[in-house]
């Protein structure tokens, strides 16, 4: 894991071995038609463009069970701890796949509350004028120092 430092922010960028990556889409893909039911009946945007289950997560056990110990044994590394306390999946497709922008804040508890983005492509970047189709793993951890 690398650690960027941008002011104000602290960024960090870490690789998740390619197999463990088609794992945890293929794992979305066999759960895709439960993600789209959810996300036809919280969202306003069509299918076509963006579909989450953010509203009623799906769980997807391979990100839980082996994405996010090698998360927290990196985390570790910078002498910090990871909770994760959510995760959800948004799969954006098209020059309309995108959710407006928002802040990512700290808790109400005074933790530091982390959103991570696991992209499973390579193409990967928060930029959504791309019109490739995206799967992503939105993630909210609290890193406690």
């Amino acid at each position: 894991m690398l650690e960027k430092p941008l002011f104000p922010t602290m960024f960090y960028e870490t690789e998740i071995p390619k197999d463990l990556c088609f794992a945890v889409l293929d794992e979305i893909k066999s759960k895709q038609h439960c993600i789209d039911t959810v996300s036809e009946a919280t969202q306003i945007q069509p299918l076509s463009d963006y579909s989450t289950d953010f509203a009623h997560t799906i769980r997807i056990d391979t990100f839980w069970n082996q994405v996010v110990p090698i998360l927290q044994e990196q985390w570790h590394q910078y002498e910090k701890r990871m909770e994760n306390i959510s995760s959800w999946v948004a799969c954006y497709t098209g020059p309309g796949g995108h959710h407006p922008l928002h802040n990512h804040t700290s808790g109400y508890d005074g933790r530091l509350h982390y959103s991570g983005i696991l992209y499973l492509s390579d193409v990967g970047m928060t930029d959504f004028l791309l019109l490739i189709k995206l799967q992503v793993i939105h993630n909210t951890v609290m890193i406690l120092e």
